[in-house]
């Protein structure tokens, strides 16, 4: 009877270095893609005073996901827009504000909002393809 034996070690050994391969690879492109997608949302942040486009960074790293996000509170209101509303006075019974410099005096105000300016979602879809870019160009590196 003829016996055939079969050594996996080699294919352990390759299966292995793949690993290696495929956490330094995820790692690098974790960082790199981090630092694209921060300096793409600070190109389409809108800027009035710059706190937003400062504010923006890298807020989580877990597994394999990297957060890129602005810290100021009022980012979401500015991604997405207000709608118009009344603003009544929280303390007394007057708001006091100033118009072309003169100050005004009033029970209340209306307030027109503004529609959102979408950066975060610009930025993602400006980001994607170049993400795949660049997990492209670390495989091929490596």
């Amino acid at each position: 009877m003829a016996t055939v034996k079969v050594d996996a070690s080699a294919a352990r050994r390759l299966l292995e270095a793949l690993k290696e391969h495929s956490d330094r690879v995820q790692a690098e492109f974790l960082r790199q893609g981090a630092r694209l997608t921060v300096e793409e949302m600070k190109r389409k942040a809108p800027v009035r005073t710059g706190a937003l486009r400062r504010s923006i960074g890298v807020r989580a790293v877990e597994g394999g996901r990297v957060a890129v996000s602005p810290a100021v509170p009022y980012w979401h209101a500015v991604e997405r827009g207000a709608k118009p509303r009344v603003i009544l006075p929280k303390r007394g019974k007057v708001l006091a504000f100033e118009v072309d410099g003169r100050p005004v005096f009033a029970r209340r105000a209306r307030w027109p909002g503004f529609p959102g300016r979408f950066f975060v979602r610009a930025t993602e879809q400006a980001v994607r393809p170049k993400l795949r870019q660049l997990l492209l160009q670390l495989m091929k590196k490596r």
